[in-house]
């Protein structure tokens, strides 16, 4: 009779701790995808920045290439 009680409270402590484990561990879920939503917003101005400088890159090359293919492959490329 006495091992069922010692059982029954051992299970009743573990069952607790793993409730306030499952606690802590949603409460940290909750932080991380906050700082992750203020992170996004502020590397997004950052990202479109880096993009349209790709683009302005990829437009020059394709210019530039359109010049060199015209001028011969001998021609200097000129800004």
């Amino acid at each position: 009779m006495i091992w069922l009680v010692v059982v029954v409270a051992l299970g009743g402590v573990s069952t607790g701790l793993l409730l306030v484990l499952l606690v802590a561990l949603i409460r940290h879920v909750r932080v991380l995808t906050r700082a992750l939503q203020a992170f996004q917003e502020q590397i997004r101005p950052k990202l479109e920045d880096v993009a349209r400088g790709s683009m302005q890159a990829r437009e020059r090359l394709e210019r530039l290439s359109e010049r060199g293919l015209r001028d011969g492959p001998d021609a200097r490329i000129r800004p």
